[in-house]
């Protein structure tokens, strides 16, 4: 589906695979990408593109998520943006949404209204003097369920280099 949609809308393709291996009796992961290479009117005659195996960073991936489910803590990593780019099964205990609820989404979505102001520019100076450090220190810090409720919390930054640039891990403990 989606190399038909690659070529449906003359786009670049990205598609991630496993594949069972018969003589190692093992699981491997692969990566495709590609392009239509060759049209003849309408109709692609002819692919490009290259096919890496992305095992290790799979093993790597899923040692890193099963580390984070691991935390007796709410773990959220985001981006430069502010966006939720993982969440941990804690976070529904503690605020209320589902992990997929927040992917995707701006963690000011977490913060209480009245402190939604400052806390992009927090986060803003977090990436311009990157170190792990807890947040809020000589503060009262709050947070926002889902509810709208508020509660105290400490939270832990730590930055982490990825593929997409710097990243922010965030652990989130309920004090009340």
């Amino acid at each position: 589906q989606t190399i038909r949609r690659a070529i449906s809308e003359n786009n670049d393709f990205t598609l991630e695979y496993r594949i069972n291996r018969q003589r190692s009796h093992g699981t491997s992961w692969l990566e495709m990408k590609g392009h239509v290479a060759e049209r003849q009117g309408e109709q692609a005659v002819r692919l490009a593109g290259t096919c890496t195996d992305i095992t290790v960073r799979k093993q790597a991936e899923m040692r890193f998520r099963l580390t984070v489910e691991a935390s007796p803590n709410a773990v959220l990593l985001v981006d430069r943006q502010g966006r939720i780019v993982l969440a941990n099964s804690r976070v529904k205990t503690m605020f209320g949404y589902e992990p997929a609820e927040l992917v995707g989404h701006s963690v000011e979505q977490l913060v209480p209204h009245r402190f939604r102001d400052r806390h992009t520019a927090y986060r803003d100076e977090f990436h311009r003097q990157p170190e792990a450090r807890p947040m809020g220190t000589g503060r009262d810090l709050y947070a926002r369920r889902k509810d709208g409720s508020e509660f105290p919390v400490e939270v832990g930054l730590s930055p982490t280099e990825s593929d997409e640039g710097l990243l922010i891990l965030a652990t989130i403990v309920d004090i009340t």
